[in-house]
């Protein structure tokens, strides 16, 4: 029933004759973890639906005091895309700000991460500007707001 949902959903895209309308899939980059417990292909319809891989991708080092590389955080999702010959985005990206960061720190890892997927062809990169259950992802600090305002 999700497959077909998936090509239904696909049709009525092909329909509406909008070039810039894409059937998108968004996965937790998490899915692809063995730890997750899940296979990313139980949400994949296939290629032939698919047009576009969209993916959410934190970073998680900030439990260890450390802002990942783009490397680290993004590898495997390329990896993915590339095989599946998609083109990508990212849905959500952010990170909590670190202990002792004033906001430099992050600002250079908002850099090295944005040069990052832009080298690497993303199409589109949201950053998540919320304050979550979790903890505060949001830009509040001058240098982090400055240097996703320089992307944009």
């Amino acid at each position: 029933d999700y497959r077909a949902a998936w090509r239904h959903l696909r049709s009525l895209a092909d329909k509406a004759g909008n070039p810039r309308l894409h059937a998108t899939l968004v996965l937790m980059s998490w899915s692809l973890e063995a730890e997750s417990g899940r296979d990313w292909r139980d949400y994949y319809p296939g290629r032939d639906v698919i047009q576009v891989l969209g993916w959410d991708t934190y970073n998680l080092g900030w439990k260890k005091g450390r802002y990942d590389s783009p490397s680290t955080m993004y590898d495997r999702v390329l990896t993915v895309s590339e095989k599946e010959r998609l083109p990508f985005g990212i849905a959500e990206t952010g990170s909590f700000l670190i202990a002792g960061d004033k906001g430099d720190q992050r600002a250079a890892w908002i850099r090295a991460t944005n040069a990052y997927l832009e080298k690497h062809g993303a199409l589109w990169v949201s950053y998540f500007d919320l304050d979550w259950e979790t903890g505060d992802y949001r830009l509040l600090d001058a240098p982090s707001r400055k240097a996703w305002q320089d992307f944009c």
